[in-house]
């Protein structure tokens, strides 16, 4: 196991990687023996150490056992204090004390799992205790906990340079009754305030979420992110999707070969897939070669996987669902996001939601991956003149009169801005010999960007969705909670966004920034300095040619971004006589504390 530690600025979290390898048979990840086994542990000179791990009988019963409803909250604690003991010949005490010294400094802590071992995945790490209070890590606000696969990467983890916010939500409630009405309403809560747009695919088939994806790729308005709601069942020694027949006919079972299939084609788009249904993260039997969904997908190249280890509460997937979207629609980058997420599914005591869910990211891809952030363009750098008509054309235009005559003067008060707009047209390109103070009195006024019409969005209804129904392995736990109060699980009507890209505003580029700014976001970070009042903001700006700022995004700042913004506009002739030319236009991405 490699194990590294890295502290972090101002603008970074600290950084924890545990990966792990086997002692024996190394290069093949699935070569599992049921007995107990040796990890190697590679320090930070680069000498190696061990540490043991007894798979057994006990082990797999108290694994069993978490994942249950009516579970022991002792075998919770003893599976945390085990991974403890597990990892403390790695040098794992001075990794906790790094975390409890970030959390008393408020600092965010990313905690990366990769394990050259597969059976390792199969562990539920978020369980893992602090020795101090016995607190564990997937119930710390601060602390992010991913996995990640080794030798793999990311097909596309660039920010979207069309802009697309696109979400399908695909639901089946094939293997049972799911809660698509409030999952629905909670996407859709979260669009209506932020923005972006979701397609709705209900009683979904492999098939049609196949031809859905292909549809909008083919159209240039591809899909950012897809939410698929259903249920986990057994597919074998490990589980995959229940998803409705092509046929009408009996529900099929996906497994996680299959879904990898369907979805890899898409990967360079589709930056985050949502696995709202049990088990979507369980690998099964330890050991074998298909692994999770979630980790199927991962491998694959999607940039980010959200799923759950365990059987996922109805209540608890759609909090979970509310909070992802708002915080991702928000602007806020999938880390953040899936914290929020997280927290709000530990309002369900009664289940181990927050333990369950799991993020399946790589660090390599950086730390703030806005996958629905909003849209910001740009202001153009040198716009063109427009003469402004003479104020004087403007004041002599007659007044309103009776509605006898009221055309009549209206036509008149036209033709006199007419007028006026072509003398200082005249004025504005004869300018051989016009003096001075004439030209200063036509001077050019940059354009006036119009905002793009609004347009009421077509509303769409999801068919119904199956009420009720306690499910098989993998459903969702609360009975009847899909259904609602009135026990019908069709949600209400549906309004879905247009599927046609926003105007833009009249002269905007359409080319954004590069994501490449190195001195130039030090300076901007030191110019701005500590926000008022404390906190930490998500903050993007755009440095154009000339060295002119543009605040495309300041999540969360209220009052705070007038202050950013009249400090950029103060830094242009900085950027431009400091030697930074060579680094513009950029995008300047931090968190501004």
């Amino acid at each position: 196991m490699t194990s590294k530690t890295s502290t972090s600025t101002d603008d970074e979290p600290v950084a924890i990687e545990l990966e792990f390898v086997r002692a024996k048979e190394a290069d093949d990840a699935f070569a599992f023996r049921f007995t107990r086994q040796t990890y190697l542990v590679r320090g930070r000179q680069g000498a190696y150490e061990t540490a043991e791990l007894p798979w057994s009988r006990e082990l797999l019963r108290d694994l069993e056992e978490v994942r249950r409803p009516e579970r022991d909250p002792a075998t919770v604690a003893r599976v945390g204090a085990l991974l403890r003991e597990f990892l403390d010949p790695a040098g794992w005490g001075a990794h906790e004390s790094a975390i409890v010294q970030a959390r008393s400094e408020r600092r965010r802590v990313h905690l990366t799992i990769r394990s050259a071992a597969a059976e390792l995945y199969a562990l539920p790490w978020e369980l893992l205790t602090l020795r101090a209070d016995g607190q564990h890590l997937g119930a710390l606000d601060h602390l992010l906990l991913r996995y990640a696969w080794p030798g793999t990467s990311t097909i596309s983890a660039d920010d979207d340079p069309t802009g697309s916010r696109r979400i399908l939500m695909a639901w089946s409630a094939a293997g049972g009754g799911v809660p698509a009405a409030e999952q629905t309403k909670a996407i859709e809560a979260a669009v209506q305030t932020a923005g972006g747009e979701v397609e709705l695919l209900p009683n979904a088939a492999y098939g049609q979420i196949a031809d859905a994806l292909e549809t909008a790729s083919n159209t240039g308005l591809p899909f950012t992110a897809l939410h698929l709601l259903c249920h986990g069942a057994e597919a074998g020694s490990t589980f995959g999707v229940s998803l409705d027949a092509e046929d009408g006919g009996r529900p099929v079972v996906v497994d996680a070969g299959r879904l990898q299939q369907l979805l890899s084609p898409h990967a360079h788009t589709l930056r985050l897939v949502v696995v709202a249904a049990c088990d979507g993260g369980n690998m099964g039997e330890p050991g074998n070669r298909i692994g999770s969904v979630a980790q199927r997908l991962h491998r694959a190249g999607i940039q980010y996987v959200v799923a759950s280890r365990y059987p996922l509460s109805a209540k608890g997937s759609t909090r979970m669902t509310g909070a992802l979207y708002e915080s991702l629609l928000d602007g806020q980058p999938v880390e953040r996001a899936f914290i929020a997420a997280r927290s709000a599914a530990s309002r369900e005591v009664s289940q181990l939601d927050w333990a369950s869910l799991q993020l399946y990211a790589r660090p390599e891809d950086g730390d703030r991956g806005c996958v629905l952030a909003p849209v910001a363009y740009p202001v153009p750098v040198n716009p063109g003149p427009m003469p402004e008509p003479p104020i004087a054309a403007l004041a002599t235009a007659p007044a309103p009169a009776s509605s006898g005559s009221s055309r009549i003067v209206m036509g008149l008060a036209v033709l006199a801005v007419l007028a006026g707009i072509g003398v200082a047209g005249y004025r504005f390109l004869d300018t051989s010999n016009t003096s001075d103070t004439a030209r200063a009195e036509v001077a050019p006024q940059p354009p006036v960007a119009s905002s793009p019409e609004v347009v009421d969005p077509p509303k769409q209804t999801p068919a119904q969705p199956a009420s009720g129904g306690s499910g098989s392995s993998g459903s969702p736990e609360d009975s009847g909670s899909s259904s609602g109060s009135s026990g019908s699980g069709s949600p209400e009507e549906v309004v879905a966004s247009p599927k046609t890209p926003r105007p833009r505003p009249a002269g905007v580029s359409k080319t954004r920034p590069a994501s490449r700014c190195g001195k130039v976001k030090e300076r901007i970070s030191d110019r701005l300095g500590a926000p008022s009042g404390g906190g930490s903001f998500p903050v993007e700006v755009w440095v154009f040619e000339d060295g002119s700022t543009k605040l495309a995004s300041c999540a969360d700042c209220g009052d705070r971004s007038k202050t950013a913004k009249s400090t950029l506009s103060r830094m242009q002739s900085t950027l431009t006589q400091a030697g930074l030319k060579s680094e513009l236009p950029c995008r300047a991405k931090f968190d501004w504390q």
